[in-house]
């Protein structure tokens, strides 16, 4: 099973502390044209980095940084071949070589850090979760994805405060009108928005929003209508719902979420939804991984909102269970 979506440079940095404070194991993949970034974790803890614009492994790092000839690295490298146990190159490199554990961290560091960095200048971009199962690392080389960004990524951090400041400052941020049954989900998703700086209120019933929304002249009406269209046995009831509130407020910007096919999605569009968001399934709210479900879900929401709304360049965000 895997989590989808698209993404911003503001959300890497809440991806990575997403997986560190769940302790989560697996491989996010970042692509973005022709780039592509990958990091591992385990248990939470970013185990290695990659990225297809920095080939240099630690093997070469320590050449060039003057710690290792290219004899030794050939030899550690042909001991890791005839091992073949799965034993990473820095752990052999420092029981075998005499490499100090902390050269090969501080190279580490460094090298996550760059490629960190360099996929924080990406515009916008797919992201993939893939979840394994914990396993015993075979290596003594793991960074906390919260210290990491906080600290030797720092810069990084840094870049994701300055962008989320020139966001809240923005006086085109819409206000939001949520329309879903549950209150628990309700209750997430506006706390989650009014952290960013929007106004939001919430109703469990397109009747109620009407109704309230539509008996306070005083306010202006939300720019931005969330409706839950439901499953898809329930898909004529979601679609009434979204056709009431588009007749209701015809200059809001309607984004259905649900479980919509593509069929279903088509009609959510000609009856008035400018996106359509995929909402997590029961099976991916009730099993092991269903907090970082729903917090991939509360993203692609928000990011829905902001491109109606002008404030992205990209496609409206759609995480989904694979």
């Amino acid at each position: 099973m895997a989590l989808q979506g698209s993404l911003s440079y503001l959300e890497i940095a809440y991806l990575l502390q997403m997986t560190g404070s769940g302790k989560k194991s697996g491989m996010l993949v970042v692509t973005s044209d022709d780039r592509e970034a990958r990091l591992f974790f385990d248990r939470g803890k970013l185990v290695r980095a990659q990225s297809n614009r920095s080939h240099e492994g630690i093997g070469s790092l320590l050449v060039r940084a003057g710690l290792l000839t290219e004899t030794q690295l050939e030899s550690a490298l042909q001991r890791q071949a005839a091992e073949g146990s799965g034993r990473r190159l820095g752990t052999i490199l420092c029981e075998e070589f005499d490499i100090g554990p902390g050269d090969v961290e501080r190279l580490l560091r460094r090298q996550f850090e760059r490629i960190v960095l360099d996929v924080f200048s990406w515009p916008g971009g797919t992201f993939e979760f893939h979840f394994t199962e914990a396993a015993r690392v075979a290596d003594r080389f793991c960074l906390e994805p919260a210290d990491f960004i906080l600290g030797v990524g720092i810069r990084a951090g840094l870049l994701a405060e300055e962008g989320l400041a020139q966001e809240r400052s923005s006086p085109e941020l819409p206000s939001i009108a949520l329309i879903e049954s549950d209150a628990d989900l309700r209750g997430r998703c506006l706390a989650r928005w009014r952290l960013e700086g929007y106004r939001g209120s919430a109703f469990g019933l397109p009747e109620e929003a009407i109704a309230f929304l539509g008996d306070t002249p005083s306010a202006s009406p939300p720019g931005a209508f969330l409706v839950d269209v439901g499953p898809p046995a329930s898909f004529e009831t979601g679609l009434r719902a979204l056709g009431r509130i588009h007749a209701a407020f015809p200059d809001g910007k309607v984004i259905a979420f649900g479980l919509a096919g593509p069929d279903q999605q088509a009609a959510l569009r000609g009856a008035g939804a400018v996106a359509f968001v995929a909402k997590p399934t029961a099976a991916d709210l009730e099993g092991p991984h269903a907090d970082f479900h729903l917090d991939g879900f509360l993203m692609a929401l928000q990011r829905a909102v902001a491109t109606c709304s002008g404030r992205e360049g990209t496609a409206p965000g759609r995480v989904k269970g694979a």
